[in-house]
């Protein structure tokens, strides 16, 4: 009889901290971030839901403009009668007076709204402005999308770098830990070294600890913004921080376009503002009468065979004279969604100058200190390598030993957040741009 056997739950966590961790290009649950946004685009829930809003924002459209069309009606009946009224006492009358047993009635009427102010054209006009305004808003989702799950990409990248750093850390302390008790042993060193070395060995174990449980719940995140299932394996992000999109050509292009206003918010921004005026013209309308042509044809009797028909052909006319007030309403809603519109537009305008010139800026700050931040790094990892023989020298404290290796730690903490705000950088510019 085979035994089942029990994994501790340290062991577990180590597991699927290794799986997380696979080198790139192993297995199957790596990924690019190229494929990352493809599957993203395919599979995201939130994406999903925003592209079914568009879509009903066009319909809406289509809906506003659906009086302007011919309107076709067809109705029938056919009931059977009957009655308990007694018969007429004279007996001449009877046949002029005989109760109909059963009514035949079918009809069919054609119309066509010929005049109703300006909400005809204007109708129209918003058919179209929230078509184009749903395919932008779906391009705008997308977009935001994609930020999100680069984002969570790099996030599982610079988790994945902090938790290497830590790792070196951890070997250093252990080292550290070692050389004290070297020392111990030889009598350089009093207990006191052994204890700080063992302190600090304690201290990295618990951040490294930390950083894989990090590291996990990054994955997890960047699983989710794909919109991977539950129930399937969880990929992971292949790559690392250092390589990042060509943010000078993407500030020039931002530049460039800064002076035209060709960027898709500002253009998603214009599309409500055409729709916002076409809806206050369609509400002025209302002040005007509906003038309609109208045809129809209908057939009546008891029988099949004998039927009456009748026809119609003509105009028709409603003017509503007092409405309560209800046009003058909805034209001052629409005015004042219109001036919304038109104020968001221009606060979308300053928005991205802001943006732009924030990107730009950044991005030269960003690219001098990873410059000094790489020195930094050398500086003080010859700094660390260099006190690390001077301890075993007996020149310096285990606590100056300590402070050389947390500043080695820093600064390669700095350097890799460095470079995790550049992609975020270029994440930023991407969407702006409308890139995937």
């Amino acid at each position: 009889m085979r035994r089942k056997v029990k994994m501790p739950l340290r062991a577990v966590a180590a597991l699927a901290v290794v799986l997380i961790l696979w080198p790139t290009g192993a297995g199957a649950g790596t990924i690019s971030r190229e494929e990352a946004v493809d599957y993203a685009l395919a599979h995201s829930d939130l994406l999903t839901a925003r592209r079914q809003e568009s879509a009903a924002l066009a319909a809406t459209g289509r809906q506003v403009s659906a009086f302007v069309r011919p309107q076709i009606s067809a109705s029938g009946q056919w009931l059977e009668l009957g009655t308990n009224a007694t018969e007429m006492p004279i007996p001449m009358l009877k046949p002029f007076f005989k109760a109909p047993e059963r009514d035949i009635t079918a009809g069919i009427e054609v119309s066509q709204v010929l005049f109703a102010g300006f909400r005809i054209p204007a109708s129209l006009r918003l058919e179209k402005s929230l078509a184009g305004q749903a395919a932008l808003g779906a391009d705008a989702a997308e977009r935001e999308v994609l930020r999100q799950v680069k984002g969570a990409f790099d996030a599982v990248l610079l988790s994945r770098a902090s938790l290497a750093v830590l790792q070196d850390r951890a070997e250093q302390a252990r080292a550290e830990h070692q050389d004290a008790q070297d020392l111990y042993d030889a009598g350089v060193v009093t207990s006191l070294d052994v204890r700080q070395a063992r302190l600090g060995l304690n201290i990295t174990a618990d951040a490294l600890r930390r950083a894989e449980a990090e590291l996990i719940d990054a994955a997890l995140a960047f699983n989710q913004a794909l919109g991977r299932p539950t129930d399937e394996e969880t990929l992971v992000p292949e790559g690392d921080l250092e390589t990042a999109p060509d943010m000078e050509d993407l500030v020039g292009r931002l530049t460039s376009r800064t002076g035209g206003w060709d960027f898709p918010d500002l253009a998603l921004a214009r599309s409500r503002e055409k729709s916002a005026l076409q809806q206050k013209r369609m509400a002025g309308g209302g002040r005007f009468p509906e003038v309609a042509a109208v045809a129809g044809a209908r057939t009546s009797g008891e029988e099949t065979g004998l039927m009456d028909e009748s026809w119609s052909v003509g105009l028709t006319a409603r003017w509503d004279l007092y409405d309560g007030g209800l046009v003058r309403a909805g034209k001052a809603e629409a005015s004042a969604n219109l001036l919304q519109a038109r104020a968001a537009l221009e606060a979308g305008k300053k928005q991205i100058h802001a943006s732009v010139e924030r990107i730009r800026a950044d991005n030269e700050s960003l690219d001098q200190r990873i410059a000094l931040a790489r020195e930094t790094v050398e500086l003080s990892r010859e700094n660390y390598e260099d006190a690390r023989g001077h301890y075993r020298a007996g020149t310096i404290t285990i606590t100056r030993l300590g402070e050389f290796s947390v500043a080695f730690a820093e600064a390669r903490f700095n350097l890799i957040s460095l470079f995790f705000s550049k992609r975020l950088l270029a994440a930023e510019a991407e969407a702006l741009l409308g890139a995937g």
